[in-house]
Order: structure tokens, then sequence, then C-alpha cells
């Protein structure tokens, strides 16, 4: 089966859409190019209306926007990491081996402080999904989806990570790891300026290596993050323009230490984080990574 593309086209602007909401919610533009599904059981999809293939491609091209100065929405995110979203499926399927190719994953989001939008990407999205299945018989048999891809992190960074995920867990359970390569620190400024309310003036990153394994409620895990001659600046908004706050400046470059290894010894900090329930996966895979590299800067 070949299909040339399928879209999800939003109907509003980015303004537009923010306008009409009442709580926060994602804007989706999607597109799957070049799908290839091989393999195909024909009797069990006509006759049981099942989908089970043996093999698919396709170029995923997906494109998320958040506005965050829109009121926030609380409610809980339990249950919704995305291999138990899987199961909520109604139409039973299985595909033993998907091959992604040059995808791209962008997420923008309007910060609530500084009012401006700054944005992450993954491009250049390589890799396999193993065992993508919402078939109960199925997942008593092979119960593991696994993830193995690689991506340029905006650009600047080559990422590799491993994901799996239980498609029978009770608690959410997964099991995540990663490794980053090199980048000049200044190269996030685009992203850490707008949402972070900081700006690195200098430092390099040569590393950055992550394991973690979580549930519904929390993570655990190490990080450990190589980088050298680190400088930030903290910001402020002042009559509409971003300025550098001069004192926090100061104590935040006072308070940090600037290189990892420093004097000969190499910091690694352990992940210990306690999940919002009202926040996403992915917050929580970001957040979890960011508690330990945070506590890697600091100065006890």
């Amino acid at each position: 089966m070949r299909i040339q593309s399928i879209k999800v086209i939003p109907q509003f602007t980015e303004a537009a859409f923010s306008r009409i909401l009442k709580k926060q919610e994602d804007l989706y533009d999607l597109e799957f190019r070049n799908i290839v599904l091989a393999g195909i059981d024909t009797r069990l999809l006509i006759l049981k209306k099942r989908l089970e293939a043996a093999t698919a491609t396709l170029q995923p091209v997906v494109k998320i926007y958040r506005d965050r100065t829109v009121a926030e929405d609380l409610d809980s995110k339990v249950g919704k990491y995305p291999h138990q979203m899987l199961q909520t499926i109604k139409f039973p399927f299985s595909i033993k081996k998907l091959t992604i190719r040059n995808g791209t994953v962008s997420y923008s989001e309007k910060a609530e402080v500084s009012g401006k939008t700054g944005t992450v990407f993954f491009n250049n999205i390589n890799g396999t999904v193993n065992n993508i299945t919402n078939i109960s018989d199925l997942i008593n048999k092979s119960n593991l989806l696994e993830l193995d891809a690689t991506a340029s992190f905006m650009g600047i960074s080559k990422v590799q990570t491993l994901w799996k995920l239980p498609l029978n867990s009770s608690n959410g359970a997964f099991d995540v790891s990663g490794t980053a390569g090199g980048f000049n620190a200044v190269s996030l400024n685009p992203l850490i300026e707008p949402l972070g309310m900081a700006s690195v003036k200098k430092g390099s990153v040569q590393h950055l290596t992550f394991k973690m394994t979580g549930t519904d409620l929390m993570t655990k895990g190490n990080a450990t993050i190589l980088y050298k001659d680190l400088k930030i600046e903290v910001l402020k908004i002042d009559s509409g323009d971003v300025k550098k706050k001069g004192l926090q400046s100061l104590l935040a470059n006072a308070l940090m230490k600037n290189s990892n290894p420093l004097n000969g010894v190499t910091r690694s900090d352990e992940i210990n984080y306690e999940r919002d329930k009202t926040k996403s996966f992915f917050n929580l895979l970001w957040k979890s990574i960011f508690s330990a590299v945070k506590k890697t800067t600091q100065k006890l």
C-alpha cells in the first residue's frame, strides 16, 4: 500500500487560534509523506478490519505551537503517554517495523513572561520503531515498543536516542536514554532568550548523555554534561524591550561552575524528578534532564 501523503492542516493562524482558547492547547500542523506499507495480511484486513503489516516507511513533518500567555490547562495528563494513547485507538493495527526517513519535528512556544516565541526543532530524523500495536493478543506475545533514532538538534548537534515503552504497563513505565554531540552554547539563544529569560554570552558544550526510567508520576536516572567556559546573562522585560539584569547576571555567574570537568573532576548528577501531572510526557523528559544539568552547573 502506497500513500503519497496524509495532512492535518490547521484552519486558524497561530494568533487566531490563541484568541478563541479558554485554556492552553496545542495547534498541530502535520504531514506524513511517502507512506509505504508492506507485508499486509489482506485476509485479516478484509474479514476482521484489522491491519497487520510487516514493515512501513514514512517521512513525518510535525509542527506544534502553544501559547503560554493563555490560561494554563490544569487537567491531569496522567494516562496520556504515547504508548498509553496508542492503546486507546479503536482500530486494531500492528506494524512490526516502522522506518522513519528524513523527518522533521518542531515545537514553538509563545512565552508568558517575554511574550515572544521560541522554537526548538529536530530535523534529519532517521530511525526505526519496532512493535507498534494495540492488539492485545500480539502484546501478550511481545509487549515492548522500541524506538531507535538519530536527529540534528537545532541544526547544531547530532542527537541519538533509544526509547523502550512497555505496551502493557499499568503505571506508564518507560526507559529513555540518549546522547548529544558538541556545539557552541551561544547557538541556543534563539530558544532560551524568549523562553528562559537568559542569554549565553560564551561557552561550549562538548557532550551530553542521559538515561532515565519513569512512570506516570516520576523519573529516576542520571545525566552528564561536559561543557567549558560558560557565561550567561539574566534578562528582563523593560518597556517592551529585553534587557540585561546586571546584578542578577553577576550573581548567577558567581554561583555557577563554568566548566565540567573542573580541576580534573568530572561531575555527573542524578535525575530524581517528580512529574507535574498537568504537563505532557515530553515536558517530563526535558525537565528531568534539565534538573540534572542544573545541579551540575551549580556551586554547592
